[in-house]
């Protein structure tokens, strides 16, 4: 884990919603790093790619400063590694899109509170997150994906990186039972039914009215969890989680927050759909977004 200090009030929340990759490593200065990264074909050797890139990220978390947190650079050097696993076409979204590796270690670090849990990725696209956390932790992941490419390429890293408890599954989340799962991870799953300029493809439909069925069901699957289940999100405004659910820990600059249910869900209460962002409240209680002017 971050040393102390670290971890952030979970009422700040981002005003921009997509996501900048944290940099868990000082930038190199003696030679050229991107070419030692590149290869003929845009694919290093899967099998040597993510145990080096683990093994960096575990020595340089403890090293964190929180200049680098509160200033993330925009592409790590970790992500440019492990990236090459995919097709180049894949890993031009990978900035925007897929969980960067040190969030994707401290997210499953969160979520795997014993050995054998089991996490479900809602909107895993590339499966980026379930591949490190498989990697890193005892837990079983699985991912559920509408585009059959991205599931396609997801399956293939699993195979290159011979990481064997993990799934990924083409399908729709309203088709996925909550109750198969301990733990659940959201990167702004939802997110391009709002905002079309950040769209991946044209292979799923897009609405607004979409955004908020799947929003409203992943909140109500997430409600008859039991307490104490955890779900873990990263960007956005977590309008996907009730209300019974409690912020308990937030890390690079609050866009990774660990929620934890504490209390019953009540069906009622949340049907009345107050326009108060749920990332807004926090162990401190109810604050404006930042950067948010009246």
């Amino acid at each position: 884990m971050p040393t102390e200090g670290l971890v952030s009030p979970c009422h700040r929340v981002p005003w921009i919603r997509f996501a900048s990759s944290p940099s868990l490593l000082r930038q190199r200065t003696s030679g050229d790093w991107k070419a030692l990264v590149r290869r003929p074909h845009g694919r290093d050797s899967p099998q040597q790619v993510l145990p080096g890139i683990m093994i960096d990220v575990m020595r340089s978390g403890s090293a964190q400063t929180d200049v680098e947190f509160d200033n993330p650079v925009p592409f790590s050097i970790e992500d440019e590694k492990f990236d090459l696993i995919y097709p180049r076409q894949i890993r031009e979204f990978s900035s925007l899109h897929w969980t960067p590796v040190a969030v994707a270690a401290e997210a499953a670090k969160m979520l795997i509170t014993a050995s054998g849990l089991r996490v479900l990725d809602i909107g895993s696209g590339v499966g980026k997150f379930c591949l490190v956390g498989a990697s890193q932790t005892d837990g079983q992941f699985t991912g559920v994906e509408q585009r059959s490419d991205l599931v396609a390429a997801a399956r293939r890293a699993a195979i290159d990186l011979r990481v064997s408890n993990i799934e990924f599954i083409h399908g729709n989340v309203m088709e996925i039972d909550f109750a198969d799962y301990d733990a659940f991870y959201l990167f702004n799953p939802f997110e391009e039914n709002m905002h079309y300029g950040h769209k991946i493809d044209s292979a799923v439909r897009l609405s607004p009215a979409l955004f908020k069925t799947y929003t409203s069901h992943v909140a109500a699957q997430l409600g008859a969890r039991p307490i104490g289940t955890r779900v873990v999100t990263y960007m956005g405004y977590s309008d996907d989680i009730p209300a019974c659910y409690y912020c308990e820990e937030a890390l690079f600059g609050d866009d990774l927050k660990l929620w934890i249910k504490q209390r019953e869900y009540e069906p009622d209460i949340e049907r009345l759909g107050l326009n108060v962002s749920r990332s807004n409240r926090g162990s401190n209680g109810w604050k404006p977004p930042r950067g948010k002017t009246s």
